[in-house]
């Protein structure tokens, strides 16, 4: 067997999210007044784009309060929107976790790898707790030897992130898929690690 354990991002590769609505949907979730709505997506986008997080989140292990403190600097709930931390945090996960899908063929492709004996984990950038809750949710939680999530560690592209996946291998023999170029794909080849570009809205591409 070349490659023995493969790794799957999470967002936009084993689910997909509606992140065009995503802002709204969490405003709804947690009664934020109707005329703030459009303010609050603003501020949800920005806090969701990966530059920002990146800039926010580099060089430090990802803590809860670290990712509370970012929605307080992003997004200021409190006192722009009279929600709490926990409420926004809540939203997040929920909309996450019940509208959000699966990847297309997902759950074919899972099975065909594990039936061939292949170590499936995930490498995600989000808490363990909560990203477990939604494999489960979704139903693909069993085909998955391990979550590797972000809580105490350092989040992708960080190349600290990439390196305790490949305990009891060889970089050669780990698959990185992903659906962010920057992410996921470029971290992954310089460990040499062998790497896959999915785009849920065409096809799969070897990088």
């Amino acid at each position: 067997m070349k490659f023995r354990r493969i790794l799957f991002d999470m967002d936009n590769t084993i689910i997909i999210h509606d992140k065009e609505n995503q802002g709204i949907k969490i405003a709804k979730l947690i009664s934020i007044d109707e005329n703030k709505w459009l303010e609050f997506k603003k501020r949800i986008d920005i806090f969701f784009s990966s530059k920002t997080t990146e800039d926010f989140f580099l060089n430090t292990k990802i803590t809860k309060e670290l990712y509370y403190l970012a929605i307080e600097e992003i997004i200021n709930p409190e006192m722009d929107f009279g929600v709490t931390y926990d409420m926004v945090y809540n939203g997040i996960f929920e909309t996450a976790k019940k509208d959000s899908i699966l990847s297309n063929g997902i759950k074919e492709v899972l099975t065909y790898l594990d039936e061939k004996g292949y170590e499936l984990c995930v490498l995600t950038n989000g808490f363990y707790k909560e990203q477990c809750e939604i494999l489960k949710y979704k139903g693909v939680y069993e085909f998955f030897n391990r979550i590797f999530a972000w809580d105490n560690n350092y989040a992708k592209p960080d190349r600290r992130a990439f390196y305790r996946v490949v305990e009891g291998t060889l970089p050669k023999e780990l698959v990185m898929i992903g659906d962010d170029i920057h992410t996921d794909i470029i971290p992954a080849k310089k460990l040499g690690m062998y790497s896959v570009l999915y785009n849920s809205k065409t096809n799969i591409d070897e990088a």
